[in-house]
């Protein structure tokens, strides 16, 4: 038949506040619906039926086949998460980048003890601390790790025995050299019975 529409020029209530009653909203596919329930004081949407923005109908929220998708089709835009920034100023915390095909963290990402952060399919290299110590665990073939700018380094420090930080050693890529720094001691042994060391003067 014809379209129907219902035009309304005054408030709608159904029910009164306290008590409402449940009201749907049908379309022309069979269990396709809108539900507003009075006694669950939710408004239901069966699955694969969204939820649409925008006069294109670009952006979707849905659930389909159990998942919950949250969509953005116009070309190049983004989805933008925002929170408030401790200053009463909403700002955006995670960014899925439509044009740059990137997802931008833009405030610290932590995860908790024991929670390891992946990469690879198959979560090949993890990182993760367990409460106590921090792990880098790598499960398939090699770990490298590399430093592409041009005559800079790799830096390996640690505690100087007196609450300090200080460096161990570094690869040096102006010189293309290992170096220990003066007074530091390459180990050998399980009760070290060799040490190399040069402390500015002597070896």
């Amino acid at each position: 038949g014809s379209a129907k529409s219902l035009e309304v020029s005054v408030p709608l209530n159904v029910g009164v506040d306290g008590t409402g009653h449940d009201v749907f909203f049908y379309g022309d596919t069979a269990s396709k619906y809108m539900k507003w329930d009075q006694s669950e004081d939710n408004l239901f949407f069966p699955d694969n039926t969204n939820i649409l923005f925008g006069s294109g109908n670009d952006a979707t929220i849905g659930v389909a086949s159990d998942n919950l998708v949250i969509k953005n089709d116009t070309a190049d835009k983004d989805i933008i998460l925002k929170a408030d920034n401790g200053s009463g100023t909403a700002t955006a915390y995670l960014t899925l980048d439509g044009s740059a095909q990137t997802t931008n963290v833009s405030k610290d990402l932590r995860a908790d003890d024991n929670i390891n952060l992946s990469c690879g399919t198959s979560g090949d290299l993890n990182f993760r601390h367990d409460g106590t110590d921090s792990h880098i665990d790598n499960w398939t073939n090699d770990l490298t790790i590399t430093n592409y700018s041009d005559d800079k380094d790799i830096i390996f420090k640690s505690d100087d025995g007196s609450g300090g930080v200080e460096t161990y050693f570094f690869l040096d890529g102006s010189s293309g050299r290992t170096v220990f720094p003066d007074s530091k001691y390459i180990v050998f042994g399980t009760d070290n019975n060799l040490f190399l060391t040069h402390n500015g003067t002597d070896s």
